[in-house]
């Protein structure tokens, strides 16, 4: 028996099969419909047809990851701070500019804090990719919003009082039941007031909750610089605006040297604690309040959004 001339029909056999198999490469071209679109909308009524759930999953992916861009850019902007002060602590000791023994001492110790601020930052940086990717489990549980925001105000009411400022929380008997993860829930709430803390000189912060249907809304409503604002804005409704300049790092001046996260990017943290748990946090356009005369700013208010449980 001819063992090639049988193997070589079998092959060209199951090579016929294949080729009648396959579609019409022509047609395909002839007709891109078929790729664009799974569900072709029928002629002539395509301005009437809502769009499809994959037009809408596809821009909600484009918005998510404009989003996620944002904020390892500005994540990576922010961390430049410490970095700074690090490398212009040892250039000052390694250039020979520091008087005496004493003074280099004291440039590696702001080496040293600032290498420490550094990693303590990046670890905070780290934990929010984390959860982003899945690597840490968000623990969503039935949440009394309530107790969690009994606990903010404990834990920011005396930077509130250092710094002069109003803080105030509304204290509820009843419970209001939500899914979340109450870790996280309040280290976004505290990040939240924290950061009007740190960027306020005066006036108040005043937080408010209001309910509709399954809908529970908290209003956080304080009075930013207006610089600060514009920051907010970008923040919640630009992902692409520019980041701020870093301020200068004075060559003598421990003291001038930023070792905390800007509130800019404490609210992008917050922002992306709460949208992991499935909360949303947005600008109250619908609030119109009148500028304070003593403190001449404008109360400004923002608003998460949570489900009952």
């Amino acid at each position: 028996m001819d063992w090639f001339s049988t193997l070589t029909g079998i092959g060209i056999g199951l090579l016929l099969i294949v080729l009648r198999g396959r579609p019409d490469q022509k047609s395909l071209i002839d007709s891109p419909n078929n790729i664009r679109s799974p569900n072709p909308m029928p002629q002539g009524r395509s301005e009437t047809i809502a769009p499809t759930d994959y037009r809408i999953a596809y821009y909600s992916a484009l918005d998510l990851a404009q989003f996620k861009g944002s904020f390892l850019s500005r994540a990576s902007h922010e961390l430049r701070s410490p970095l700074n002060a690090l490398i212009s602590s040892l250039q000052m000791i390694q250039a020979g500019l520091c008087d005496d023994v004493e003074e280099e001492k004291e440039y590696v110790g702001f080496a040293h804090d600032a290498a420490l601020k550094f990693i303590g930052l990046l670890d905070e940086v780290l934990k929010v990719s984390k959860l982003q990717s899945g690597s840490l489990n968000v623990a969503k549980t039935e949440v009394n919003l309530t107790i969690v925001l009994q606990e903010v105000y404990f834990m920011t009411r005396h930077l509130a009082a250092n710094r002069n400022l109003r803080l105030q929380i509304p204290m509820l008997d009843d419970e209001i039941l939500i899914q979340a993860d109450s870790t996280y829930l309040q280290q976004a709430l505290t990040i939240l007031v924290s950061r009007s803390i740190a960027a306020m000189e005066e006036g108040s912060i005043i937080l408010s909750l209001s309910t509709e249907g399954k809908q529970v809304t908290l209003t956080l409503q304080d009075e930013l610089p207006e610089e600060q604002w514009q920051e907010t804005l970008n923040v919640l409704t630009n992902p692409n605006a520019s980041l701020p300049q870093l301020p200068a790092i004075p060559a003598a001046k421990r003291s001038a040297i930023g070792m905390e996260f800007s509130p800019s990017f404490r609210l992008l943290l917050a922002r992306e604690l709460l949208s992991i748990m499935g909360i949303s946090l947005s600008v109250d356009s619908h609030t119109a309040i009148e500028t304070n005369t003593k403190t001449n700013t404008t109360p400004r208010s923002i608003q998460c959004h949570f489900h009952l449980a």
